[in-house]
């Protein structure tokens, strides 16, 4: 799985719930490596581009556009229920 494989690599902290369309993001790229580009990340029947970027020592900010079909992408601590 592409998605698992890429937020393991880099702690993007990336959950998909395709049922109800959303993309979950927590991300904490290492100093190393100040931004990061997915294109085309499937979620469901949807594809959407995520952009990340190290905010200098601070936070991992980032920006979604959806390339294709519908798919909400917001940002949350994990561990919390699926649900709207």
């Amino acid at each position: 799985d592409v998605l698992a494989k890429a937020g393991a690599a880099y702690d993007l902290g990336l959950e998909a719930d395709a049922p109800r369309e959303r993309l979950y993001v927590q991300p904490e790229l290492p100093r190393w490596l100040p931004e990061l580009t997915l294109h085309g990340l499937s979620v469901g029947r949807a594809k959407v581009d995520l952009r990340f970027q190290r905010d200098g020592e601070q936070k991992t900010r980032w920006d979604a556009s959806v390339r294709e079909g519908s798919v909400e992408v917001e940002e949350r601590p994990f561990g919390r229920e699926n649900t709207p």
